[in-house]
Parts: C-alpha cells; structure tokens; sequence
C-alpha cells in the first residue's frame, strides 16, 4: 500500500515542548516548541493511539490522541492548539489537505 506523510505544529502558546509519540512506545517527532512545524514523516496507514508528552518524563502525558486514523496516500498535519492551563483547553486537530 501507499504511504502516508505526517508533520505535527505545536501552536499552543502556553505549553512547553513536547513529544509526539505512539502510545507506550517510540517518539515519532521529539522536543517540538512552540511555533515550530517539523518535517513530514512517512508513516505506515493504519489506526494508531498517539499522545503528547513531555520530552524529559514519557509517563507524563499532556494529551491522549486516541485512534488516529492514517490513510494511504494521504499527508496529515496535527495541530496541538489551545492552552494547557486556560481557555480555549489544549487539543490537537488532524488535518489533511
């Protein structure tokens, strides 16, 4: 099957850099800060547990991302928005073109 391509862009302005990783396992993007946008990654489709985390402690999890969906083919760009510690809260929105 066709691979896919994912990028996370941490817009939160409030949160501290993170990891986006696969739940209980391996960082797929480290030590992302604020405003930044990594580079796409390809990746397998499929339906997967992602989460953000803390890039010093990987038991502390700031966000649960569960069931992701990953099409063939398809570039996705996760958006971690809102804040840790207000209002709109933090929340990660998967968009593909």
């Amino acid at each position: 099957g066709k691979e896919a391509s994912l990028r996370f862009t941490h817009l939160s302005p409030d949160s501290p850099a993170v990891n986006l990783s696969v739940k209980h396992a391996d960082d797929v993007f480290q030590n992302v800060a604020y405003g930044q946008t990594t580079e796409y990654l390809a990746v397998t489709p499929m339906t997967i547990d992602l989460e953000l985390r803390s890039p010093t402690d990987k038991d502390d999890v700031i966000l649960p991302l569960p069931s992701i969906t990953i099409q063939p083919g398809t570039p996705y760009t996760i958006y971690a928005v809102g804040k840790s510690g207000g209002d709109p809260a933090l929340e990660v929105i998967l968009l593909s073109p």
